[in-house]
């Protein structure tokens, strides 16, 4: 398959179908249609032609993407290759992390008390009665920035900004922790290709998970206590990173959300305060 998002043709054995983009992929199987078939034989014949499939992208993804996701879908099997587009619902992640946080906290009880304002001075044309809320999803590959004005009487809300993309997400984050460990390593015993990937592997599994502060320091525990050489930092199995290093590996990715966010608000079609924002990570949902 190459990288210039070309699909493959499934096997008629039912092969996943994966469709490739030059910043991401997207995956479509038929597996679980071989399980309905031989749990329930019956029920995969009279539902097939009318399930309804509803599916994910990134905010940039546009025209020729979403074709390519509905190609996929026909060349699983899925949905037949006419009149089957309209079994194939496409929102974005902004979109569907939005429906996330009205389901289980804009429109509860939690929400109804006032958000603590921002300390940084706020404009004076602010639509009364109303609020801004933006959705942040920190994804692997991509962070989406949706921002949306909330009418606080009827917990109505609307896009005040075309949704921002940006291709700073968590692997990112990894792939500069890559040349980090290769350049404090280099000339050490410790710099071979694939003991700068299992180490990528760990950081990118602990290490960066456990981050909270740029003035303490990480580690990468990866070997045994006999792997040690204080010139680099390593002792009993594991490499020393300074907190100011590891965040270092973070910041690009942070100040692209704050030009996102920055660009938002220029370009809003209502002024608003912006007075509460929502960092979505797959199933975990942390308001700011």
């Amino acid at each position: 398959m190459g990288e210039a998002g070309m699909v493959e043709t499934p096997s008629p054995c039912q092969a996943p179908v994966v469709v490739s983009h030059t910043r991401g992929r997207y995956t479509a199987s038929a597996t679980w249609q071989t399980y309905i078939q031989e749990s329930h034989l019956n029920l995969w014949g009279s539902a097939k032609n009318s399930i309804e499939f509803v599916l994910t992208h990134p905010n940039g993804w546009e025209g020729p993407q979403q074709q390519q996701i509905r190609q996929a879908m026909r060349l699983a099997d899925l949905i037949p290759f006419k009149g089957g587009d309209f079994h194939v619902h496409l929102l974005t992640e902004g979109e569907a992390s939005l429906h996330f946080c009205v389901v289980n906290v804009i429109a509860s009880d939690a929400f109804s008390s006032p958000i603590a304002m921002s300390p940084f001075p706020v404009e004076e044309e602010v639509q009364s009665g109303s609020q801004g809320v933006v959705i942040i999803d920190a994804g692997g590959g991509t962070i989406d920035l949706s921002a949306y004005s909330m009418q606080l009487s009827s917990t109505s809300l609307e896009e005040i900004a075309p949704a921002e993309c940006c291709l700073q997400g968590s692997v990112f984050v990894t792939r500069r922790a890559h040349d980090l460990l290769k350049s404090k390593l280099s000339g050490s015993d410790y710099s071979s290709p694939e003991m700068i990937a299992q180490m990528t592997n760990i950081f990118d599994k602990t290490t960066k998970l456990r981050f909270r502060r740029p003035d303490e320091s990480s580690y990468i525990k990866f070997g045994t206590t006999r792997d040690k050489d204080p010139r680099y930092d390593i002792r009993s199995g594991q490499l020393k990173l300074s907190g100011q290093h590891i965040a270092g590996l973070f910041e690009p990715s942070v100040k692209a959300i704050i030009e996102a966010f920055e660009q938002q608000r220029r370009v809003a079609s209502t002024p608003v305060n912006v007075s509460g924002s929502f960092l979505v990570y797959r199933q975990t949902m942390t308001m700011m």
